[in-house]
């Protein structure tokens, strides 16, 4: 059975949010896996993404509710807090389940964000999409938290020029 980084009860999340630097814009959020130790079979691929998805979705709304108008094009850096260095493409390679978590579309049917029972949720997010014309990703970074492994998400409105 897969674990991911995060503790299992919602209510340990607040260990992390109330440690990590507070300010607007920033999730908490467990450690996605490293994409060097994922299966190769689809559905232990679907089923890892989706367990880590529902543990991001609850850290992420732990920390401040999704905008139901999230801003048209954001600015998006994290911050790793791993036990170990990781290579920078595997960094940003892992941020992908993450960002998916996070956008508002969701193309896949969805249904998997659940929020106390009611799909809530569904229509949120913190960004419009994660392609390039709605979000930018700035090079992730890292550092050594053998404790309390997460990656801190920061999102940051652009303001339009037209």
């Amino acid at each position: 059975r897969f674990r991911v980084s995060a503790p299992a009860r919602p209510s340990d999340y607040w260990f992390w949010i109330d440690h990590a630097r507070r300010a607007p814009g920033v999730l908490v959020l467990p450690l996605p896996p490293s994409p060097n130790r994922i299966k190769t079979h689809p559905l232990q691929v679907h089923r890892l993404k989706r367990a880590y998805q529902r543990e991001a979705w609850i850290a992420a709304c732990s920390c401040e509710k999704p905008p139901r108008d999230p801003p048209e094009h954001v600015t998006v850096r994290a911050d790793f807090y791993v036990k170990n260095r990781r290579d920078e493409d595997g960094l940003t390679a892992s941020l992908k389940w993450t960002l998916d978590c996070l956008r508002q579309r969701q193309d896949d049917g969805g249904g998997w964000r659940v929020y106390n029972g009611a799909g809530l949720y569904d229509q949120c997010g913190w960004f419009v999409d994660d392609d390039p014309a709605h979000c930018t990703l700035e090079k992730p970074t890292q550092a050594i938290d053998r404790k309390y492994p997460r990656v801190e998400v920061y999102v940051t409105a652009l303001s339009s020029t037209a």
